[in-house]
């Protein structure tokens, strides 16, 4: 079937869509690979568009008080394999 697109809800700071579509796999991993290719092209689609999603703005406040410690690790310390720009 071809691919559609519902208006689902408005959310507290979006508005939810639901996009739907079928893709033939084998692995659940697959599936994530296709989900997160689909999002990427949606948000370059979205940049080239000129179209810019609006976060909600966090505030994090430290305690000055007592001193903050610090850890840096490589990449290679963590564990984990980030995507290189």
């Amino acid at each position: 079937p071809e691919p559609f697109v519902l208006f689902t809800d408005f959310g507290d700071n979006a508005l939810v869509f639901t996009l739907y579509f079928w893709v033939s796999m084998t692995r659940l991993l697959k599936r994530r690979i296709i989900e997160s290719d689909i999002r990427y092209r949606i948000d370059e689609l979205f940049r080239e568009a000129g179209i810019a999603i609006a976060f909600p703005q966090l505030d994090v406040h430290f305690d000055s008080n007592s001193p903050l410690k610090l850890q840096l690790l490589n990449r290679e310390d963590t564990g984990h394999s980030f995507p290189r720009k």
